[in-house]
Parts: structure tokens; sequence; C-alpha cells
């Protein structure tokens, strides 16, 4: 328990380390900021023809204009595979930025009007079967990185029987009444708990199964935290709003 202490203290004190930007998978329902995405192909891709991925929004959650840089790094990626990435404006196709060897930044600065938010296109060639893993960060200056979402590509599933990689989504998020957990992968049940920013268990549920609901009506507004327990695996962290 003491350890689970220390791990949650150190992650909550990442969470308060900045609360200007949150990112969204495309269409700002479900959350993903310092978390793992994963997305499964079961098929070879080409390049322009079916080699998009996914969209991610960087929103900009203050009423100031605030200037980011985004910034991609590659984490592992098969010596056949490419990649690139374009970023604009609310939705906007904006600039894009081919493959490199590791990390790769934008060269300017944007800057998004509060309540906005930059939209980052995804686009990943992957000729054959392999996993790829790409970090794509914001940042003042390039360098002192604020926060991240990371995108794993996996096209190994369908060909060699492996299990798909374990990830937990939540949305809406800012909450009101409720929120949907979604899982990447059928799970028969796990534990859930939420805690206030003190530590304390202020919801418990012993058996959740996937895209369960769960009732956030009774919890004053402020920031909390999910913990998924599966099995013996260490637990997986989610941040959620509340605001009614």
């Amino acid at each position: 328990m003491k350890i689970f202490s220390i791990f949650f203290t150190f992650f909550l004190s990442q969470l308060l380390f900045s609360q200007s930007v949150e990112i969204y998978l495309d269409g700002g329902l479900v959350i993903v900021t310092n978390q793992s995405y994963t997305v499964n192909l079961d098929e070879p891709n080409s390049m322009f023809i079916n080699d998009h991925i996914i969209d991610f929004e960087f929103k900009n959650i203050t009423d100031t204009n605030q200037s980011w840089i985004i910034t991609r790094e590659i984490i592992q990626q098969p010596t056949d595979w490419s990649n690139r990435f374009c970023f604009g404006k609310n939705g906007d196709a904006g600039l894009c930025m081919v493959t490199s060897e590791n990390q790769y930044q934008n060269s300017s600065i944007t800057t998004i009007p509060g309540g906005e938010y930059i939209s980052v296109a995804t686009y990943v060639v992957a000729p054959s079967t392999g996993l790829g893993t790409y970090r794509y960060y914001y940042s003042l200056d390039g360098q002192n990185f604020l926060g991240y979402v990371e995108l794993i590509v996996d096209f190994t599933t369908s060909i060699d029987g492996k299990l798909p990689s374990l990830t937990f989504n939540i949305g809406p998020n800012p909450v009101s009444n409720y929120i949907k957990i979604y899982t990447s992968a059928e799970l028969e049940k796990y534990k859930l708990d939420i805690y206030d920013t003190m530590g304390n268990m202020v919801k418990s549920y012993k058996e959740i199964n996937n895209n369960s609901v769960i009732c956030t009506e009774d919890l004053p507004n402020g920031m909390y935290l999910i913990s998924f327990n599966i099995g013996e695996q260490s637990p997986i962290l989610r941040k959620i709003i509340v605001r009614h």
C-alpha cells in the first residue's frame, strides 16, 4: 500500500504540473492527456491511400492565448515503416511534418486562443508486420515538454495471435453526471477506485465490465484520479475533472 501511495503522489504531482492543455481524441469526448492510445492494423497500408491513423486535439483550456510547439518523437518503429503528422488550428489541415529518425518538432510556435485547439493528424505507413510507438508533445520551447499523447500502432495481432495492448479511456471529460469507460480489449471484470486530490478514496467498484457508466453527480467539483486494477498488474491511472 505504501508503494502505491508513493506512486499515486508522484503521478498526481505530474498532473498538477500543467493545467493549460488537454489532449482529446478527435471529437473532443475522450481525454488522452499523458496516456497511450493503441490502434490495431489488420492489413498492410501505403502512403496517401490508407495511412491515416487518428487525429488528436490539443485544446487550450484557459481563457488566454497559449503559444505551443508540437514535437513528434519516434520511440520505436520497424525499419521499413514511415510516419508523418499534420497540424492546424481547429481542424484545418495546416502544416505537415515528414518522417525522421527520432525527434522532429515544428519550426514555429503556434498561438492558440483560449477554448480553441490544434488538430494533430497522424499517419503511419506499415508495409510489414511490427509495432510502432510515437509520442506527440506540447511545449513552450520545443525542449521542456509539458505533456504528451502516445500513439501505439500494432500490426501484430492478426498475424501471430498476440493479445492487443490494453488501454483505458474515459469520456466525457470534464464530466458532470456520469462518465463512460472505454477499453481496448474485452475484459470480464476489473476493479475501479476513484480518489480525490488528497488521496482519499471517494468511490470504489469491485466488479466493473467493459463500457461501464459511472455516476459522478454526487461528487463535488474538482479533479479526481481513477485507478483501474486488473489482477496482479500495476494500477492504470486516469484523471477526470468534475464540473457541474
